[in-house]
């Protein structure tokens, strides 16, 4: 057996869900059309490739990808003969964003690793500043290629 049947036979032990959400995370551009959607909600096709300023065919691309791992939601309406599309961040989303960061950052708390006290603006820190604690992360991790610890900080 060699080394990429051991590595296979392992990973096909992961659920096939499973797989598609990881698949999902690991790419800048879905990355930051799961955080667009968590900061301005629903938005249509158009939307968000003007405001993120965008190409078609890679967005519907990363778009069908999020959609596959049931991170994303195209909703469909009709007003008169005209059909809409509107994309937004499924709930799933949101609790695997909040519980990637308070797995890897853990939870705000008022002591710094040396058991200091420090001041916190708000108890909870907002949505888009957990969103871009953990963009940030995620660069960091990327550029250094350091390995980090899954456990909650102390």
């Amino acid at each position: 057996m060699n080394l990429d049947s051991k590595i296979s036979a392992y990973s096909s032990q992961v659920p096939e869900e499973i797989q598609l959400t990881l698949k999902a995370l690991a790419n800048e551009y879905r990355l930051g059309l799961l955080v667009a959607f968590l900061k301005h909600g629903k938005m249509s096709f158009t939307e968000i490739k003007n405001k993120l300023k965008t190409d078609s065919s890679s967005l519907s691309r990363h778009l069908s990808i999020l959609e596959d791992a049931n991170m994303v939601n195209n909703i469909l309406s009709k007003r008169k003969s005209r059909i809409s599309s509107n994309y937004e961040a499924t709930e799933i989303t949101e609790e695997i964003f909040e519980s990637i960061f308070n797995t890897i950052l853990g939870k705000p708390n008022n002591h710094n690793e040396d058991g200091v006290s420090r001041e916190m603006k708000d108890e909870e820190l907002e949505k888009t500043e957990i969103m871009s604690e953990l963009l940030k992360l995620v660069d960091k991790v990327n550029s250094s290629n350091q390995k980090i610890s899954l456990r909650p900080l102390k």
